[in-house]
C-alpha cells in the first residue's frame, strides 16, 4: 500500500468493470461532497465498453488507475495503493453517494474513537429519480434478521451532529466479529475506514472472486470496533448485471465455507467458543449451494449434501435441497408457472371462493414452501 499519507484526506476508491451507463453518476456523487478533503480514485479493471472514455471526461478532477482485468479484489487493492489519504472510502460504480456521506462518516468517527470502520444503512432504486426502498438493509442482507437486527448488532448509540446545520444523525457501535460469522451485513459501498486498519487487517484474497470484500471485513472486525451511520447515506442501484446474483451459481456459497475454515484457522478461540454455530454455518453454506447447482449440476449438488452432513445434519435445509435435485427442472418450472398464475388469480375474489382453487393454492404454497422457489 501507498505509505505516503495526507492527514484528514478522504480517498475514495472506485472499481469500475464495464458500467459505462453508470459510471459518471457515482463519481460525480463522489466529486460532490462538499466540506471534505477529497480525492477520487477509479480502477479500471480492464473494461471493453468505453468506461475508459466516461473517465475520460472528468480530466484532472479525478486519478484514474488502468489495469488488466483482475476481479474485485485486485481492483480495491489497486485503488487502496494508489490513495493518498487517512480514510479510505469503498464505493461501487453503478451507485450513487447522498451528499453528506463523507462528512456524516467522518462525524460518526470523531463520535467513536475506537471505532476505525464506519458503514451505514442505504436506500435501492432502479429509477435514478426515485428510491423504492429508503431503508434497504435489512430486506438485503438476511443476516440481520439471524442475529437480532440492527440495534443488536451494534449496541451502542447516540446522535451525532456532523455539519453547521445542526442536523443529528444517529450512530450506532459494537464489536461485530461474531455477528458476522453469520454472514455479511456491513454493505461494502458505504464503507469508510481508516488507513491504517487497512494495512493491519491485511489486503484482499484475489481468490475470493465474489466474496474478498466479506472476507476482509471479518477480518477487520476482529481488530476493532465498528461504527453505523442509522441513515440511507448511499442509493444502491438495482440492475440486471450486478456480480450479487452469482449466489444462483454456488459459487458465492463456497466462497463462504471457504472464508469460515479460514477464519477457524485463524481464530484458535472459535471452536471452543462457537463449534456448533460453525459447523452449522458451514453446512448451511453447503446446502445453500447444493440447491442452487440442481439446474445444472446434479451429481455436485448431491456430493455437497453429503458434505453438509459431516458438518451436522440440517433436516429441514437438507430436506429442501434433496427435494431440489431431485426433481427435474420441468417440474420445478411448472411449480413457478402454477404460483405465478394461482397469484394472478387471486387477483378475482370470486375464485377465493371456489374449493378447488382453494386446493390449487394450498398445493402451490406447500410446493413452494419445500423448494423455495
Amino acid at each position: 500500500m501507498n505509505r505516503t499519507t495526507a492527514p484528514g484526506l478522504v480517498s475514495v476508491v472506485i472499481p469500475a468493470f464495464n458500467c459505462a451507463p453508470f459510471i459518471e453518476g457515482a463519481v460525480r456523487s463522489c466529486l460532490d461532497q462538499a466540506g471534505v478533503n477529497s480525492e477520487v480514485i477509479v480502477v479500471n479493471d480492464g473494461s471493453t465498453d468505453g468506461t475508459r472514455d466516461v473517465l475520460a471526461r472528468f480530466g484532472s478532477e479525478i486519478r484514474v488507475v488502468d489495469q488488466a482485468n483482475g476481479g474485485l479484489a485486485a481492483a480495491r487493492s489497486a485503488g487502496h495503493f494508489a490513495a493518498r489519504g487517512e480514510f479510505v472510502a469503498w464505493m461501487d460504480g453503478d451507485d450513487l453517494a447522498r451528499p453528506e456521506r463523507l462528512r456524516a462518516q467522518l462525524a460518526a468517527l470523531r463520535a467513536v474513537p475506537e471505532a476505525e470502520l464506519v458503514c451505514s444503512n442505504f436506500s435501492a432504486f432502479r429509477d435514478p429519480f426515485e428510491d423504492f426502498d429508503p431503508s434497504h438493509i435489512e430486506a438485503y442482507y438476511g443476516t440481520l434478521q439471524r442475529v437480532g437486527g440492527i440495534t443488536r448488532v451494534f449496541p451502542d448509540d447516540k446522535f451525532v451532529r456532523f455539519d453547521e446545520t445542526g442536523i443529528a444523525l444517529g450512530v450506532r457501535w459494537g464489536r461485530v466479529y461474531d455477528p458476522m460469522l453469520a454472514g455479511n451485513f456491513v454493505h461494502p459501498p458505504t464503507v469508510l475506514v481508516r488507513r491504517s486498519l487497512l494495512e493491519r487487517a491485511g489486503d484482499f484474497d484475489r481468490s475470493l472472486r465474489y466474496s474478498s470484500d466479506y472476507d476482509f471485513l471479518l477480518r477487520a472486525s476482529r481488530l476493532t470496533t465498528f461504527a453505523y451511520v442509522d441513515s440511507a447515506l448511499l442509493r444502491y442501484r438495482r440492475h440486471g448485471l450486478q456480480m450479487s446474483r452469482a449466489a444462483g451459481s454456488g459459487q458465492l456459497q463456497l466462497e463462504t465455507l471457504r472464508i469460515l475454515h479460514k477464519a477457524r484457522r485463524e481464530d484458535a478461540t472459535l471452536d471452543a467458543r462457537r463449534g456448533d454455530d460453525m459447523r452449522r454455518f458451514s453446512a448451511e453454506a453447503l446446502l445453500s449451494a447444493a440447491y442452487a447447482l440442481a439446474r445444472t449440476d446434479r451429481i455436485e449438488g448431491l456430493r455437497l449434501v453429503r458434505a453438509a452432513r459431516s458438518h451436522r445434519f440440517l433436516p429441514a435445509a437438507s430436506i429442501r435441497a434433496i427435494a431440489r435435485l431431485a426433481l427435474p427442472n420441468s417440474a420445478i418450472d411448472a411449480v413457478k408457472w402454477l404460483r405465478e398464475r394461482l397469484w394472478a388469480a387471486m387477483a378475482t375474489p370470486i375464485l377465493l371462493e371456489n374449493a378447488e382453487f382453494q386446493g390449487s393454492l394450498a398445493f402451490a404454497q406447500a410446493a413452494m414452501s419445500v423448494l423455495s422457489v
